[in-house]
């Protein structure tokens, strides 16, 4: 059984960006015996899209992917 579903947002569990699946099969492709995945991506203004096997994949947690901020502010005393 597929572990991802369509709509599903993955990514390469070796990096890259958010990827959407768009389909998937079960007719175990090429070397690979288990589900395939395609995928769809944008890189910059173009569109993308790729099959890959379901061992390269993971879900995408979207708090990992978050930068965060943290501006420090120091008080001055203005008395010496």
């Amino acid at each position: 059984m597929a572990e991802f579903s369509v709509g599903d947002t993955v990514v390469l569990k070796s990096g890259g960006p958010p990827m959407t699946v768009m389909s998937v099969t079960d007719l175990h492709a090429g070397p690979v015996d288990e589900p395939q995945y395609n995928c769809a991506w944008f890189d910059g203004q173009r569109d993308r899209e790729r099959w890959f096997p379901e061992s390269a994949l993971k879900k995408h947690d979207e708090e990992e992917g978050k930068v965060v901020v943290v501006r420090a502010t120091r008080s001055i005393d203005p008395k010496p």
